[in-house]
């Protein structure tokens, strides 16, 4: 992996409507690791997990198509050898989200996140997906939050070669359709938690349709490294239990 790191951040944009009916967890990005926070503990990985949120299981049902035979063969030898793999690091913020953006990546400075990224057979990619439309007039601080993030990856080589680019992705939400809204579910209001997942539908599809990534790992403001070597404990599990659609807690 070359070990120059530009400050410049890919930008992706939703699509106004979402092609297709269905999720095809296969192929193209299987398997997919989903983040479930559900009590506050530290995992083997190496993560933290401060808040009990359980976002994903309010997206509705989606169909299932096994792996194809080359696929389920390409990750069942990788548990074994050192061929290389591509991980989509997704990182969400909301309009609201600035300040917990860029604190949420100081673990990252203090827990590194391999031990020898420069010389590993994985490639792993931030990206920063935005629930609303990416526009400097209307959320100035996502834009500073954004650039201090683009600082640090260039000042820390890409926090020491282990993550290849920082992209970012606008789910283009409405503001109607950003909701988050717990109160609402004690209604029994199923829009409570709109905002979260379409943004996590529409991020999914953006990565899946690259075709270039293994696997997904959902990692939420309330997400920190709580130990070093956490990307390559994070990408072992990975490898150990594929293939798989989700894992997670």
């Amino acid at each position: 992996m070359s070990t120059q790191h530009s400050s410049r951040i890919t930008m992706y944009s939703s699509r106004s409507k979402v092609i297709g009916s269905s999720l095809l967890l296969a192929a193209a990005l299987l398997p997919i690791l989903f983040h479930v926070p559900f009590h506050d503990k530290v995992v083997r990985t190496g993560v933290r997990i401060i808040r009990p949120i359980q976002r994903a299981r309010k997206l509705r049902p989606v169909p299932f198509t096994a792996p194809t035979k080359s696929v389920a063969s390409k990750y069942a030898s990788n548990q074994h050898d050192q061929q290389g793999f591509s991980l989509a690091l997704v990182r969400t913020i909301s309009a609201h989200d600035a300040k917990s953006l860029v604190e949420s990546f100081e673990a990252w400075e203090e827990f590194a996140l391999g031990i020898d990224c420069h010389s590993s057979h994985h490639v792993t990619d931030l990206i920063i997906s935005f629930s609303r439309i990416y526009d400097e007039q209307l959320y100035p601080s996502i834009t500073a939050a954004l650039k201090d993030v683009s600082a640090t990856y260039a000042a820390t080589d890409g926090w020491s070669g282990c993550i290849r680019s920082v992209k970012t992705f606008a789910a283009n939400l409405s503001e109607h359709e950003d909701l988050y809204l717990p109160a609402l579910a004690e209604e029994g209001n199923p829009m409570w938690v709109n905002g979260p997942n379409r943004q996590f539908e529409r991020t999914f599809r953006h990565v899946q349709s690259t075709g270039i990534y293994d696997a997904m790992f959902l990692m939420e403001s309330d997400t920190f490294p709580v130990a070093p070597a956490w990307l390559d404990n994070l990408i072992e599990e990975i490898r150990s239990n594929a293939p798989f659609a989700l894992l997670g807690r």
